[in-house]
């Protein structure tokens, strides 16, 4: 496999180098394009944000709804807590506070948000993630579903 992505590599520098220097030959300046190696290094230096928004999105949770900023919001809140997280003391208060809402507004759209991923989105990784779940088609408690999802993004996927 290492010799697959070392062709890759070398590949897209080459195309690089030639995008470059057609750059050059059209507008007589030199622009600055990272070699590929550049390129992979800033794809595995993903920030926490992007991590939980590439998870988010392959999971299926639409960006439209309250619900996938506040997951989003609380898997980084999580994150950073030292100790354990208390849901409806600690976690659905601040994000309440965050979103100027209630705390039960906070869980009814997670909830809501949870749902959406259990009967439309990526069930095969819902199975992956969740295999002791039996009917995952009925949703899947808030303090089962958040943690198990930190932990594939703390992973790295």
């Amino acid at each position: 496999m290492n010799n697959k992505k070392d062709q890759s590599l070398k590949k897209i520098s080459h195309l690089i180098t030639e995008l470059q220097s057609e750059l050059f030959k059209l507008t007589g300046s030199k622009l600055f394009i990272p070699n590929s190696t550049e390129l992979f290094a800033s794809n595995q230096e993903q920030t926490l944000d992007d991590k939980i928004d590439f998870v988010l999105t392959e999971l299926g949770v639409p960006g439209s709804i309250n619900g996938h900023s506040m997951i989003h919001s609380a898997l980084k809140y999580m994150h950073n807590a030292t100790g354990k997280v208390y849901y409806t003391k600690q976690l659905y208060p601040y994000l309440a506070a965050e979103y100027s809402k209630t705390s039960c507004a906070v869980e009814r759209n997670i909830i809501h948000a949870i749902a959406i991923i259990c009967k439309k989105g990526n069930v095969a990784l819902l199975k992956q993630l969740f295999p002791n779940l039996k009917n995952i088609e009925k949703g899947i408690p808030n303090k089962i579903f958040l943690p198990r999802i930190l932990e594939y993004v703390e992973k790295g996927y």
